[in-house]
């Protein structure tokens, strides 16, 4: 947007807060003065927005909220992968609703009611989300109709109670079957073993030992009791794990969620597996183990130190810092493994539970056949030393062994619901599809808020690209605080007064008008800067700019206060100053630097008189072909120190700054150059770049002129009255024709054939 002198220099570093606020001050004030633009973007976006919402289809909208809850597990006992899969299982049963079981199923009872309703209209219109941090589930969706969007929601909530509730009666099923299984062989033992039971009591009856509370004393004899029951103990793991095996094959078979099965992983070469599928170490659950441990011994030290210390305590505020930090470190691990598990598949947790399940399976198998081998001989040798009390013994605890694992296997027989309605998940309805009377879209507060925000977007954007286009200074301040330099005037267009010389310059034509007073203002300025000025030269930024003319009339501004005055035209390329008092053909400052002769008797020769009293001027005289060398001479410098001896002000017209360098070798040589900027044509890169050309070679900048200002305020501000057609280009160089010469004044008129009469210089 706006661009200060080291950006088009191209070598601004990074720019300061407060440029940073001026130029958001600056855009400011450009969004204010096109504020018509602004306001018409928002009103036509306000009409469109009040178009659309009066014309727009109102959507009606249903929702309703379920409750999920995992049943099957126990808090206290699940492990740090157990809740992970616990918490992630929302987000599976959120895709459940828009699942295409769920809305085939909704879809075959609505398509009674409403036949143009298609299964690709629930797909796209139907919304699962949970509720952030709790078990519920909202279902919503959206129509022209809400009598329709209650049914549908409705309908698929109903669809999806229906295919959780198979899910789990299949899963059943399968349990059923192994069970069932299970308790017909436990039964055939149990028998077996009751009758030997009844066997060995009548012979240890006969004989008077039952019942007399005969204890065995011998090692061989309580070994295998303890095998006794740790084998009972290993055939109730064995049953678990079978039970299991079949409950995730079914749910397999069915496309049942597999992630509620995690909690049943136990620690060990199992549980390291897992760890390592969701990206972590052994040695990470270590550590949460150590970490839990010294949590809770942090927390009873902190409790005992509590008890005799104060809470700002060093010691005490060390223990709370510790419990933060172990907090901090076992929460972090638990969102690790939830953030792990929820991103777990069915195809990738099926193999991992198959083969994990099936190798405990396995490991419990041969243990119980270990255990069964061992046991038998550790029975037989009980029985070789105890005789027929130690057989009465044994016996009696297997039958109680077998008796336990049948009561066991009946109550989770008893357990099992073929119906469905209780499992391990628990989906219930908290609040039903309820259809809206009042439409969610369009929403009228919305729909105005987007049209201003929108309108003024688009309207400020709007100011944005035009004020990019229009490369134009808009005001005295943006110009002077961009250029880095005070404005010493601002100067009207001029008429044309039909005449050369002092008659065409505006000062001495009319002193008395609104125009000759911004000369006058120009000189005072300049008088008032600080500093001796006497010798000052005008340059442009570009020809066409009116520096001539704006030197002519401040040379007679000085002169009409008193001051003897020089004019000098040094634009030795185009010189308009000789133009401008008609002194074409006339010896010149061209001949005193490139000649030898005395500088006082060529300079007394040349210098001629305006007509004006205390004005005289210079003129440029042949135009040379190495202007640059000639001015680079010691010659322009003496010149310059001879006229400073003998007038009180010299003013030199200098070519525009970047056509030639000729105006950076004059500045180096006065004390002040003076900037003619005319808003209306000039863009304002060139005349950043023209400023900063002048800086860069040490030549001292005492301001900007700002010509040709005009009176309309149509596409202006701050008295800037100037449009966007102009013409752009240099023209300037060697070689051209003295006819095709143009004064640089500030009218467009041609050059009138009258000739003001001059005398020479006293």
């Amino acid at each position: 947007m706006t661009r200060d002198l080291g950006e088009v220099a191209g070598d601004l570093s990074s720019p300061s807060a407060a440029d940073t606020v001026q130029a958001i001050l600056r855009f400011l004030r450009v969004v204010i003065r096109r504020k018509k633009i602004v306001i018409t973007v928002v009103l036509a976006s306000c009409v469109l927005g009040a178009a659309y919402y009066t014309t727009a289809t109102r959507l009606y909208e249903a929702r309703a909220s379920l409750l999920v809850q995992q049943t099957g597990l126990d808090p206290a006992n699940m492990t740090l992968a157990a809740q992970a899969g616990s918490q992630a299982l929302i987000p599976t049963y959120e895709r459940l609703f828009t699942s295409r079981s769920v809305l085939d199923s909704a879809i075959t009872r609505l398509v009674e009611r409403y036949p143009d309703l298609q299964v690709e209209d629930l797909e796209t219109g139907v919304a699962a989300s949970g509720v952030r941090r709790t078990n519920v589930i909202e279902v919503s969706y959206c129509t022209d109709s809400p009598e329709m969007s209650a049914d549908v929601v409705r309908e698929v909530v109903e669809s999806y109670l229906e295919f959780i509730k198979k899910d789990q009666k299949d899963v059943s099923q399968a349990l059923l079957d192994v069970l069932g299984k299970e308790l017909d062989d436990v039964k055939l033992r149990l028998e077996t073993k009751r009758q030997q039971y009844l066997d060995v009591t009548q012979r240890l009856g006969a004989i008077g030992v039952v019942g007399k509370g005969s204890q065995i004393d011998h090692p061989t004899v309580h070994r295998a009791l303890q095998l006794s029951e740790s084998l009972g103990e290993q055939q109730k793991q064995r049953i678990e794990l079978q039970t299991l095996l079949a409950s995730i094959t079914a749910a397999i078979q069915t496309g049942g969620d597999l992630r509620q099965y995690l909690a049943v992983i136990e620690p060990g070469a199992g549980g390291d597996l897992l760890l390592g599928q969701f990206g972590l170490k052994t040695s990470d659950s270590d550590a949460i183990q150590l970490a839990e441990r010294k949590l809770m011994d942090d927390n009873a030290r902190l409790e005992a130190l509590l008890n005799h210390l104060g809470p700002n305590h060093p010691e005490v505020i060390q223990v709370q810092r510790q419990i933060q930090e172990s907090q901090a470190y076992i929460a972090t691990y638990n969102e690790r493994v939830r953030h792990r598990v929820a991103g777990l598949t069915n195809d990738q947790l099926a193999p991992i539970l198959t083969s994990l399940l099936g190798e405990k399976l396995r490991k419990a198998q041969e243990h119980e056949r270990q255990l069964q081998h061992e046991f038998a001989i550790a029975e037989q040798e009980a029985v070789r030393l105890n005789g027929e009390l130690a057989e009465w013994t044994m016996v009696e605890r297997e039958l109680e062994r077998f008796q336990k694992e049948h009561e066991m296997l009946l109550e989770r027989i008893a357990g099992i619901d073929l119906t469905g309605k209780s499992g391990d998940v628990r989906v219930s309805v908290i609040s039903p599809a309820i259809a809206k009377d009042r439409p969610v879209s369009p929403k009228l507060l919305l729909v105005g808020l987007m049209s201003l925000a929108g309108g003024l977007a688009i309207g400020v954007s709007a100011v944005y690209v035009l004020d990019v286009m229009d490369d134009r200074f808009r005001s005295p301040e943006e110009m002077q605080e961009q250029m880095g330099a005070p404005i010493l005037a601002m100067v009207r267009q001029l008429m044309a007064p039909g005449e050369v010389g002092v008659e065409a310059l505006q000062v001495h034509a009319s002193p008395e008008s609104v125009e000759s007073e911004a000369f006058r203002t120009l000189r005072t300025t300049l008088s008032l800067g600080g500093g001796e000025r006497n010798r000052l030269a005008i340059t442009s930024s570009e020809p066409g700019d009116g520096k001539t003319t704006v030197l002519a009339n401040l040379g007679v501004s000085y002169a009409q206060a008193g001051k003897r005055t020089l004019l000098i035209d040094i634009d030795l390329r185009r010189p308009g100053l000789t133009k401008l008092f008609g002194l074409r053909g006339q010896a010149g400052i061209s001949e005193i630097l490139k000649s030898d002769r005395d500088l006082v008797t060529l300079c007394a020769e040349r210098i001629l008189a305006t007509g004006v009293e205390n004005l005289d001027v210079l003129p440029c005289g042949p135009k040379p072909s190495n202007p640059t060398e000639l001015l680079s001479g010691p010659r322009l410098e003496e010149l310059l120190g001879w006229a400073e001896t003998v007038y009180d002000q010299i003013l030199v017209d200098c070519p525009p700054v970047l056509v030639a360098s000729d105006a950076s070798i004059i500045g180096r040589l006065v004390e002040g150059m003076v900037l003619v900027v005319q808003p209306a044509k000039n863009h304002r890169k060139l005349v950043l770049r023209a400023a900063e050309t002048l800086r860069t070679m040490d030549v001292p900048l005492a301001g900007i002129v700002a010509n040709r200002i005009g009176d309309s305020n149509n596409d202006g501000y701050y008295g800037y009255g100037y449009g966007y057609g102009y013409g752009y280009g240099y023209g300037y160089g060697y070689g051209e024709e003295e006819n095709d010469d143009e004064i640089e004044t500030m009218h467009d008129e041609e050059e009138p054939p009258r000739r003001p009469s001059l005398r020479r210089a006293a």
